[in-house]
């Protein structure tokens, strides 16, 4: 009986952090796949094509996880608010729309002042401003809703109640400095294809990504570990 227990929470765990798995399996394959399949990282090659590129198939897979595999996995009672019931309020289409636009204008005039050049490179920039406007504003959406302050507490100020709350302010800053901290590399006089502007930011915004993704698991998971024992 204890065996068939363990097995079945370890079976609930996994259910549990099924959507996470699905969005780090993705990112690996993005990295680890081109190099066995055709012997090199086509990101190296083509910078500002692979980055736009998979920013529009991530953003594929993290409609899907978010808006039909998480509630799936995650029940509203694991959060202590209903995020998937008629309880919360519709999201506004445009509102969403607008909120991508106006992230990703922030994102690219940010990137701007903090070094990036102005004219040129500025595919690059603005590749690297889409993939951050799409990993930080897709899950904030989809969950949270197109509620202004909603996303200001939440992203900006941090202020969190729940479990799903703080997955999206984590996620949300691991994806600033993991970009923030990659950029370090570009000025070093290392003379590597990798640190071609916006490789290092990139490669620095999805590697935040996973790793707060990592970091939000295994809070979620000694929290429900600390409830079932108690």
């Amino acid at each position: 009986m204890i065996t068939t227990n363990k097995r079945d929470r370890q079976r609930r765990l996994l259910i549990h952090f099924l959507p996470e798995t699905i969005l780090l399996l993705s990112i690996l394959a993005y990295f680890l796949l081109p190099s066995v399949v055709i012997g090199y990282s086509p990101l190296i090659k083509y910078p500002t094509e692979c980055t736009v590129i998979f920013t529009v198939a991530f953003t594929l897979v993290q409609l899907g996880v978010y808006c039909f595999i998480w509630s799936c996995c995650k029940p509203a009672q694991m959060d202590e608010i209903q995020f998937f019931t008629c309880t919360k309020p519709s999201p506004s289409a445009s509102t969403g729309v607008m909120i991508c636009f106006a992230c990703y204008a922030i994102m690219h005039i940010a990137c701007v002042l903090f070094g990036a050049p102005l004219f040129q490179q500025m595919e690059g920039t603005s590749a690297w401003a889409f993939l951050t406007t799409t990993l930080i504003t897709v899950p904030n959406l989809v969950l949270l809703g197109s509620r202004p302050n909603s996303l200001y507490q939440v992203v900006v100020c941090g202020k969190f109640e729940n479990t799903t709350e703080r997955y999206l302010y984590f996620q949300s800053v691991g994806v600033l400095l993991g970009s923030w901290a990659a950029a370090v590399v570009i000025p070093l006089d290392w003379d590597r294809p990798w640190q071609v502007w916006p490789i290092p930011c990139v490669v620095g915004a999805l590697l935040g990504y996973m790793v707060s993704i990592l970091t939000s698991c295994i809070i979620t998971a000694k929290e429900l570990k600390t409830e079932k024992v108690h």
